[in-house]
């Protein structure tokens, strides 16, 4: 889902980019302007996805050594419990 995320803000921050450059090359100042309000708002957008990516990771890794400690845990009290 991240990465539908990221490719629909980079290709909103594209159309603004597009829009604004018509609007300034067709001297519309209106159109240049929500160009560039749209282009802003795909960057925006691009950058919460990539911080959701990143949390997604340090989150899958927290489990990962959750599991991995308390399986250690689950062993060495076994161990005890066996002897």
């Amino acid at each position: 889902m991240a990465v539908k995320d990221r490719f629909d803000a980079q290709k909103e921050e594209m159309l603004g980019k597009m829009k604004a450059a018509a609007g300034g090359f067709s001297g519309d100042s209106e159109m240049e302007a929500k160009g560039k309000e749209q282009e802003l708002a795909g960057k925006a957008k691009d950058k919460i996805a990539a911080t959701k990516d990143r949390a997604a990771e340090k989150i899958a890794s927290v489990k990962e050594k959750a599991a991995k400690k308390t399986s250690e845990f689950s062993d060495k009290a076994t161990e005890k419990l066996d002897r």
